[in-house]
């Protein structure tokens, strides 16, 4: 019998230990639906002890340099997998049923990946073996980009340091794709592959198997909305720039 390479790991992350409502529900749910997998949950200190304990100085550094705490959970989503992996998905994610059931139909599948839109790969939900060479690209191009410095007069530099603009990149380089390649692109050239990754449509982690719920822009506060942290930072910029 067949066995998968992904360990049964999940991980999940927030600012603290101090969930609100909604996460918390969507935590739970995780855990309902995965008894048989090992749960682990950071803060944003243990995302730094992590950094010191795996990673070399120039990580830490990168780390040190990001204003916001998304910038640094996308940071450690890569990270985590790329040592121990498993399943990440947003805390502000819940699952429609195990994961197991996705894996299953694709035993032999090193790491999954789905498409968010026509142009990025989604990113709040990864699985992936340990030391797979995409997660290995997309960490490098974070610590070259933030170590150019950061261009905060864009609105979409967190996506583009980070996010999901960094991940689509990290994964077109992977086939040897243009590094501004789209998503719809990779997807549709090699949605069929010998390197044993597994292209998901983007219904697969939008409502099928996992749910995201976008709680920067939906959930109530307490919810830590990075969303409004980033705004606060591009505008300011923003403005610095066109009166200086």
């Amino acid at each position: 019998m067949e066995t998968s390479s992904i360990p049964k790991n999940i991980w999940q992350t927030y600012v603290d230990n101090n969930l609100p409502t909604r996460p918390a529900a969507c935590q739970q749910l995780w855990l309902h639906f995965h008894p048989n997998y090992k749960y682990s949950f950071f803060t944003d200190n243990n995302i730094y002890n992590f950094f010191e304990e795996y990673f070399d100085s120039i990580f830490l550094d990168v780390l040190n340099k990001m204003p916001l705490g998304v910038m640094k959970a996308d940071f450690w989503r890569y990270a985590i997998l790329y040592i121990y992996g498993g399943v990440y998905s947003d805390i502000d994610s819940s699952p429609e049923q195990s994961i197991d059931n996705l894996i299953n139909l694709h035993i032999n599948s090193d790491i999954f990946i789905a498409s968010e839109n026509e142009n990025h790969f989604c990113q709040w939900t990864i699985i992936s073996a340990p030391k797979h060479e995409i997660l290995n690209i997309v960490l490098h191009l974070i610590v070259e980009k933030i170590q150019q410095d950061i261009d905060y007069t864009s609105e979409h530099f967190v996506h583009d340091c980070t996010g999901p603009a960094i991940w689509t990149q990290a994964v077109s380089e992977y086939f040897g794709c243009e590094s501004t390649s789209t998503s719809q692109h990779v997807f549709e050239k090699y949605f069929e592959n010998s390197k044993k990754v597994c292209f998901l449509p983007r219904r697969a982690f939008y409502g099928e198997y996992v749910s995201h719920w976008h709680g920067s822009t939906v959930f109530p506060e307490p919810y830590k909305s990075w969303t409004k942290e980033r705004d606060e930072i591009w505008k300011k910029a923003a403005g610095e720039q066109s009166s200086s």
